[in-house]
């Protein structure tokens, strides 16, 4: 054994035998009690918590609802023109995939919400979300609206201002609605995201897209023939 001096601690077998005991002791207390070296005593695991707060009948019809949508699309797909190019996919195409698949997702929906239909008594069944909204962010019914009437007049304006010029102005609104401030990257983003977009689908992959009062600019640049 050595002499670290007065007012030291000696190292040796039996020292180190005790710090060891020690440290499995406090292992042990921390594994039984469900905290580790990371959590404070103070914080400990709480049950799950759910809220009972959809409606089963809204629940239900929501998912009926989605099976009606999905086959409103596939019906109005059934009506448009077909055009004189040969195209596999054609226009057709993408309303039917969409509607098909709002179809089968609405049809597993409405299953699931018959099945479990009794396993909770009352009028009430859990709702998806296990806590409330994060605080600072909270979920608005205004928001959602508003970016739909944003997305309808962004629509409305393509033929006469163009794509090139709608897309950023809308994305910057949305952005704007999302709670984002800093405009300097706001402004950039959409920008850029609005042209290379444009790019990517007018001029590589051959889509007509319009572009309103930037048409003549775009021919005297050569890219529209």
């Amino acid at each position: 054994m050595i002499d670290c001096g007065p007012g030291r601690p000696r190292s040796g077998p039996q020292s180190n035998q005790k710090a060891g005991y020690k440290t499995m002791t406090e292992d042990t207390l921390a594994a039984k009690s469900g905290t580790n070296e990371n959590t404070s005593q103070g914080d400990e695991k709480k049950p799950a918590t759910f809220f009972l707060t959809m409606d089963k009948h809204v629940d239900l019809a929501l998912a009926i609802v989605l099976i009606l949508f999905g086959i409103f699309l596939c019906v109005m797909a059934s009506t448009f023109y077909m055009g004189r190019v040969d195209d596999f996919f054609t226009a057709k195409g993408m309303p039917y995939a969409t509607g098909t698949f709002l179809i089968i997702c609405g049809i597993i929906l409405t299953v699931l919400r018959l099945a479990s239909w009794s396993e909770i008594p009352g009028h009430f069944v859990v709702s998806e979300a296990v806590k409330e909204d994060e605080e600072g962010y909270p979920a608005s019914w205004k928001r959602a609206f508003a970016i739909i009437a944003a997305s309808w007049i962004a629509l409305w304006l393509w033929r006469s201002l163009g794509y090139v010029i709608v897309t950023p102005l809308f994305l910057i609104a949305v952005l704007w609605f999302m709670g984002e401030r800093k405009w300097k990257k706001i402004i950039l983003f959409s920008i850029i995201f609005g042209f290379a977009s444009w790019y990517l689908f007018s001029q590589i992959l051959n889509f007509m897209i319009p572009l309103g009062v930037l048409e003549p600019l775009a021919r005297s640049l050569g890219f529209l023939l």
